[in-house]
């Protein structure tokens, strides 16, 4: 919820620019769960930012379905990288 929060002060932001959200159920660490868009991106720029990217799996899947739904453009931003793998 907090992430969800952030993420639409962000859009906000960005002159109200839309907001979709990717929901995802971790089953461990450096595993990578199911990930459910909520939200509209076809057409769009998206911009995808991760808190902690350590083997950037969650970065590079997200962004793959943002393109296979429509988006015309993707951005990836990690805050901090630990990159183990």
């Amino acid at each position: 919820v907090g992430g969800a929060k952030r993420a639409a002060a962000f859009a906000k932001k960005l002159y109200g620019a839309p907001l979709a959200i990717f929901s995802r159920q971790r089953r461990r660490a450096n595993e990578m769960g199911e990930v459910d868009l909520v939200g509209e991106v076809d057409g769009k720029t998206c911009i995808i930012v991760d808190d902690i990217a350590d083997t950037c799996e969650t970065l590079c899947v997200s962004a793959a379905k943002l393109r296979l739904l429509g988006a015309s453009r993707v951005i990836g931003v990690a805050v901090h990288g630990v990159l183990s793998g």
